[in-house]
Order: C-alpha cells, then sequence, then structure tokens
C-alpha cells in the first residue's frame, strides 16, 4: 500500500487503502503444506491450468493453514441420501449447466443465447473482462480455425471447452478418433491436457496403448460422469447384469450409437445393446440397464449428446424403478449374512480357550 504526503501538511503522511492480506509475510515456515494444498487444489479442477491460485491461497489463509481443514472443506463428500428417483430427473426441464465449460467451477456466469445452448462460462475464461450486454454467442458455434466464419458442425465440438470445427477444418487425427469411437469429441489441447494427466497420476491401462488418445477420452469421460453425479449429491455405483459388471463407457457409446435413450426405448433395442455389451440374457435385463443408465448417464445425455431427445415413454420406468431396486437389495443381502454368519461364530467361540480346544469344540457342534 503506497503513502503520500498530503499536500500543505509538512512531513505527515496519510496511507490510502487498508492492508487486507499479504501472503509473502504468512508464507514463511509454511512452504511444504502451501504445495499440497496447492496440489490438492490442482487435482480438485478438470483442467488444472484454470485453477486461480490467488483465489485458492486467500482461502487457505482464512482457514489459518490448516491443511487438515482444507481438506475436509474441499473434497467432495458423497451423502448419505436416497438416490433421487428417475422420474424426477426425466420431469426436470432443463435451464442450463450451473458451472463453467472452461474451468469447471461456479460463480458469476454469462449463460450462452444460441438456441438450444444454454453453456455457461466465467466472462474471463472467453476472454472477456465485463458481462456482455445484449445477445451472446459463445466460441462454441464459431469454428477454431482463423478467419473461418463457418458454423462448427455438433459432433466436432469439445464436451470440454469452447473448441469447435467445421467439417473442413477438423484435425484428421480428432475426425478418426471420433469416428472410431462414436462418443464424445474432445479437442487436442484437452486431449493432450488428458494424456498428461493419465502420465502425472500413473492411471493408464496397462498394455501398448497405455496413453492413448482412446484410453485419454475414457478416463475424461469417467471423471466428468463423477463429477456431476457428485454435483447431483449420488455416488457412483458400479451398475451389474447378472454376476458382470457394466462397463459405463461402453454401455453410453452402445446408447448413441443407437440414436439416444429414447430411440433404445421406443424401438425396443434392448437386445442390440445386451449382445454389443456381451451381458448375460437373464430376465429383465432391458429394465435392469434403463434403471443404471437412468440413475448415471441420462443427465450426462441430455448435457453432451447434441441429439439428445428426451425419454418420451415415462410409462416404462416405473417397472425398470422397482426391479432395479429389488435388484440391489438382492445384491446387498448376501453380504449381510455373511456378516450375521461371522458375528454368530465369533460369539459361538468359548471365551479363555485355546485355538486348539476351540477347534475340538466347533468340531462337536457342526457334527
Amino acid at each position: 500500500i503506497p503513502s503520500i504526503k498530503e499536500k500543505g501538511v509538512m512531513d505527515e503522511e496519510l496511507t490510502i487503502g487498508r492492508k487486507l492480506w499479504a501472503p509473502l509475510d504468512e508464507f514463511e515456515g509454511k512452504n511444504k503444506d502451501v504445495e499440497m494444498y496447492l496440489d490438492l487444489v490442482r487435482k480438485l479442477f478438470r483442467l488444472p491450468r484454470k485453477v486461480c491460485e490467488e483465489r485458492a491461497l486467500y482461502l487457505f489463509h482464512k482457514l489459518g493453514y490448516d491443511l487438515n481443514a482444507s481438506r475436509e472443506m474441499l473434497l467432495p463428500v458423497d451423502p448419505i441420501v436416497e438416490q433421487e428417483e428417475p422420474v424426477a430427473a426425466v420431469s426436470e426441464q432443463y435451464e442450463g449447466d450451473d458451472f463453467c465449460m472452461v474451468c469447471g467451477d461456479g460463480g458469476t456466469l454469462i449463460v450462452c443465447d444460441y438456441e438450444s445452448c444454454k453453456k455457461v462460462y466465467h466472462p474471463a475464461c472467453v476472454g472477456l473482462d465485463k458481462v456482455p450486454s445484449g445477445t451472446w454467442y459463445c466460441p462454441r458455434h464459431i469454428c477454431f480455425k482463423p478467419a473461418c466464419k463457418k458454423t462448427p458442425l455438433p459432433e466436432y465440438s469439445c464436451v470440454q471447452c469452447p473448441t469447435s470445427y467445421c467439417r473442413k477444418h477438423v484435425p484428421n487425427n480428432l475426425k478418426k478418433l471420433c469416428e472410431r469411437e462414436e462418443v464424445d469429441f474432445l479437442c487436442g489441447n484437452c486431449l493432450d491436457t488428458e494424456i498428461k494427466h493419465l502420465k502425472a497420476n500413473g492411471n493408464g491401462v496397462g498394455g501398448p496403448h497405455r496413453y492413448s488418445p482412446r484410453t485419454a477420452l475414457q478416463s475424461a469421460f469417467v471423471r466428468r460422469v463423477v463429477n456431476l453425479l457428485k454435483r447431483q449429491g449420488k455416488p457412483l455405483t458400479q451398475p451389474k447384469i447378472g454376476s458382470k459388471s457394466v462397463d459405463l463407457y461402453k454401455f453410453y457409446k452402445e446408447i448413441l450409437k443407437n440414436g439416444g435413450i429414447n430411440n433404445v426405448v421406443m424401438d425396443s433395442r434392448w437386445r442390440r445393446v445386451i449382445s454389443a455389451l456381451g451381458l448375460p440374457t437373464v430376465i429383465n435385463a432391458s429394465e435392469l440397464l434403463l434403471y443404471h443408465y437412468m440413475n448415471c448417464l441420462y443427465t450426462y445425455e441430455r448435457l453432451y449428446f447434441s441429439g439428445f431427445v428426451p425419454l418420451q415413454d415415462k410409462s416404462v420406468l416405473k417397472s425398470a424403478i422397482e426391479i432395479g431396486k429389488s435388484s440391489e437389495v438382492a445384491r446387498r443381502a448376501p453380504a449381510v449374512v455373511n456378516s450375521e454368519i461371522r458375528n454368530s461364530r465369533k460369539r459361538g467361540r468359548p471365551t479363555g480357550s485355546t485355538n486348539k480346544s476351540r477347534g475340538r469344540g466347533n468340531h462337536r457342534l457342526e457334527s
């Protein structure tokens, strides 16, 4: 804060403003904690390069530089509440995102006025100094190639940032990846960032394609799904059909191949999906898949699939919910029974006896 001399007053100084916070004065001896805290904050963001470190450090200062308190404040917690029934999710009218398309954070956001877009951004994240007045279209609706004024294709719009391409200017490697995977599109920058994230955390799939673009695409998808469910207050549970787990990435991919969940339900394409996923043909498999899709992926499709159509036939949901909940209860039952058996065995052991005598005692009881 600068000091100035007031005119007409000799050797008197007036201080303009007041000191709110001087981080350099307080960081001495706390460098290790500060670095650990900033590393935690970066990992929480979808795009670590978009983290505002000054804002993060001010929060750390307000928490008294307490690393444990900061973890409790920042780490997401899955609340223990009953999951919202899919019927409610279907009946909601989509009013737009509540987090910035670029950095994934909330705050003061501006919404795109382009028809059916409704993506929101921080002004600074799209190069604006202030909130624009009047109609505003986000960068997703202009080709990323400089000087190109063509409207981009929806299938070549990145799901993690405003970058979009027209048919002529989409990079060939990204075009081939998009056509092969038939799922979310990532621009080159977001794809490279995801691969670096995989390498830094050692999360790649084993084998020669451990850090391939396909692996990066799948990893980014899972993280977006998890983040979206946490915003809804839902934990991510692993769906199962029979004894086989359902791969959410492949599941979503097959639904999109068939035109979205509405087309699958209206045209009864579940047999095709079940076969493609290699799932067992158990009774009520289609109802179970619908139940899991509505809980885990329906909102995701609504946000990220350009060809999304709301589910028209809501009558199918009632039986799907009943069958899905019954299946979850049945899955939990063996664990409860096994726990009771273990507890009863512990209660049945003679106290104070040796292992040898316990063995004979148990043998006599069983015989």
